[in-house]
């Protein structure tokens, strides 16, 4: 049996690959460049911010390099502001989130996954976006309203495979249906 201070030591040994994520809004915060992704397959089809792997094929590079990096790979654009405001871990993965104000009608596709700038407002009633994509937005656009935290950090916890039709949550837990 594992002790608390054992499985807390365990959690921070895991090795999480990074990526960015990057919201570049337009001064009203009414428009977002968003990428409609080809890959990894579970992303398919679907919208999300623009970004990638940290330190994909450069060691050492910083969350704040790639971002950098990617949206001028993606979208063409360089030398943006990009501003962190979330952190957030999943069991395999850390992905840093930036913002950035700008001309969003200079993002162009760059690569075979389209780029192309929405309505934030219609972004928020579609079914066509990676799941947390529509709070991530929003998140970011708090920032330029007033927020006072400087970052947010958030631990996502997932649905378990097992969970099927036999099971369901109370108080909180995944437990059998009775």
């Amino acid at each position: 049996m594992s002790t608390a201070k054992e499985l807390k030591q365990n959690k921070k040994k895991v090795s999480r690959t990074k990526y960015v994520v990057g919201f570049m809004l337009d001064p009203t915060l009414s428009k977002v460049v968003l990428i409609r992704k080809a890959k990894p397959e579970w992303q398919a089809g679907l919208l999300n911010g623009v970004g990638g792997k940290v330190g994909d094929n450069i060691p050492g590079e910083t969350p704040e390099q790639a971002i950098h990096r990617e949206f001028k790979e993606e979208a063409g654009l360089d030398n943006l502001d990009w501003k962190p405001y979330l952190t957030l871990q999943t069991p395999h993965s850390e992905l840093y989130f930036f913002r950035a104000i700008g001309n969003v009608h200079g993002a162009q596709t760059q690569t075979e996954e389209d780029v192309n700038v929405y309505d934030v407002h219609d972004i928020m009633d579609r079914s066509d976006t990676i799941p947390n994509l529509r709070w991530c937005i929003q998140m970011a656009r708090t920032f330029h309203f007033g927020e006072r935290a400087q970052e947010f950090k958030v631990e996502e916890v997932m649905v378990p495979d097992w969970t099927g039709n036999g099971y369901e949550v109370k108080n909180g837990k995944w437990v059998g249906k009775s």
